[in-house]
C-alpha cells in the first residue's frame, strides 16, 4: 500500500503562532445565539432566523479554524521537506494506546533511537524514559542525523517553545519521534460539518414552530433535539469507523516493531506546535512515506544511497517490478531490508 496523508506542513512564512483555534467561544457562543434564537422567533420571526444563520455562522467558523488547524496549521515545514531517518525502535505508541478526546488523533507512531547513538546501559528494558536516551553532539562527524531533533530557525524564529519528545527533559536526547497518520481527524472535520448543517436545518425548523401557539416551543424544542441527535450519531459512527494509522499503509510486510529492530523511514520533516499548551514542541517526521526495517545501522555514505533507493520505490515502473517479485524479500535494496530476490515473474 501506500503512504496515507491527511495533513500538510505550513511554510514557515506562512505560520501564525496565535492561529489558536477559539473553539469555546466560537462554538458554544455560536450554540447560546441559535437557542436564544427559538424564544425571539415567535415575538419576531426574521429575527430569530438572523440570529440562528449568525449562530450557526459562528459554529461554522469553530469547526474550520480547529480542524484546519490540526490538519494544516500546526506543522511547520523544515529544510527542504522529505528526509531519511535510520536508527533502532526505543518505542511505538498505536491508535489504540490513546482515549478519551486524545483518540482523535489516531496516528500511530514510533520513537527511534538515531544511528549511531546506543542506548545507555543499566536501566530497565521496559523504560525508556528522556534520561537514558544519548544526549546529541553535532560536532562528531559521525552523527551524521542529529540535526533531525534540533531546534531549527523555521519554529526559533517565531518565538515558539521547543523541547524533545514529550518534555523538556528531553531536550536535545537522540530520540527521534515519526508518525503514520490515522484518518480520524479528517473524517470527524467532515461528519462535524455534516452535523452542524443538521442542526442549522433543525433549528430553523424549530424556529417556525415555535410560533405555533401553546405547543409551539414543545414542538421547537424536540426538532431541536431531533437535529442533534442524528448529527450526534453522523459524528459517532465516522469516529467510530475511522482507518488508525498502521504498519500495513507503508509495509504490509513489516510485521510487528519490536525495541532495538533496526528500521529505516522517510517522510516529511516538520516541527509539530501543537502541543504549545504544555510548553512542549519537538521535530518529526509527518507523515511518514516509507517505513521498513534494515539489516543493520548505516553511516553518512549508506544512507545517502538508501535515500536514493527509498525515492525510486515511488517509481510507478520500480514499484510495478517489485509486485512480480515470487519472493520479495526486500522493498528498498537487499543491503537495507533482506536478501536477494530468487524469481521473477515475466
Amino acid at each position: 500500500m501506500a503512504f496515507i496523508q491527511y495533513t500538510k506542513c505550513t511554510p514557515t512564512s506562512e505560520f501564525n503562532p496565535l492561529n489558536r483555534p477559539l473553539v469555546a467561544i466560537g462554538g458554544i457562543g455560536g450554540l447560546i445565539a441559535m437557542i436564544t434564537a427559538l424564544f425571539v422567533a415567535a415575538a419576531v420571526p426574521v429575527l430569530g432566523i438572523i440570529l440562528i444563520l449568525s449562530g450557526g455562522g459562528a459554529m461554522l467558523a469553530a469547526i474550520i479554524a480547529t480542524f484546519e488547524y490540526l490538519l494544516g496549521g500546526k506543522l511547520i515545514c523544515l529544510g527542504d521537506g522529505d528526509q531519511l531517518a535510520i536508527g533502532s525502535v526505543l518505542g511505538v505508541e498505536p491508535a489504540s494506546s490513546k482515549s478519551g478526546i486524545a483518540a482523535l488523533d489516531n496516528d500511530y507512531s514510533v520513537n527511534m533511537l538515531l544511528c549511531p547513538h546506543e542506548k545507555i546501559d543499566g536501566k530497565p528494558e521496559d523504560d525508556w524514559e528522556a534520561a537514558q536516551i544519548p544526549l546529541i553532539d553535532s560536532s562528531n562527524p559521525l552523527n551524521y542525523q542529529d540535526f533531525l531533533v534540533e531546534e531549527q530557525p523555521e519554529s526559533s524564529n517565531h518565538g515558539i517553545p521547543y523541547s524533545g519528545y514529550e518534555d523538556a527533559s528531553a531536550l536535545n536526547r537522540a530520540n527521534f519521534h515519526i508518525e503514520l497518520e490515522g484518518s480520524r481527524i479528517h473524517d470527524v472535520y467532515i461528519a462535524l460539518l455534516a452535523a452542524w448543517a443538521i442542526l442549522v436545518v433543525a433549528a430553523l425548523i424549530a424556529a417556525a414552530l415555535a410560533a405555533i401557539p401553546v405547543i409551539g416551543w414543545l414542538l421547537a424544542l424536540l426538532a431541536m433535539l431531533f437535529g442533534a441527535a442524528i448529527g450526534a450519531i453522523v459524528v459517532a459512527a465516522v469516529w467510530a469507523a475511522a482507518d488508525d494509522g498502521d504498519l500495513d499503509d507503508v509495509d504490509p510486510s513489516i510485521g510487528e516493531l519490536h525495541r532495538g529492530d533496526f528500521i529505516v523511514s522517510y517522510g516529511t520533516w516538520t516541527y509539530d506546535s501543537g502541543h504549545n499548551d504544555t510548553d512542549v514542541g519537538w521535530n518529526e517526521l509527518h507523515p511518514v512515506k516509507f517505513l521498513s526495517k534494515a539489516e543493520h545501522c548505516a553511516d553518512e555514505k549508506e544512507a545517502e544511497e538508501w535515500k536514493i533507493k527509498i525515492i525510486e520505490t515511488f517509481n510507478p515502473s520500480i514499484k510495478e517490478a517489485q509486485e512480480k517479485l515470487t519472493v520479495n524479500r526486500w522493498r528498498i535494496h537487499p543491503v537495507i531490508d533482506g536478501c536477494m530476490p530468487e524469481v521473477i515473474i515475466e
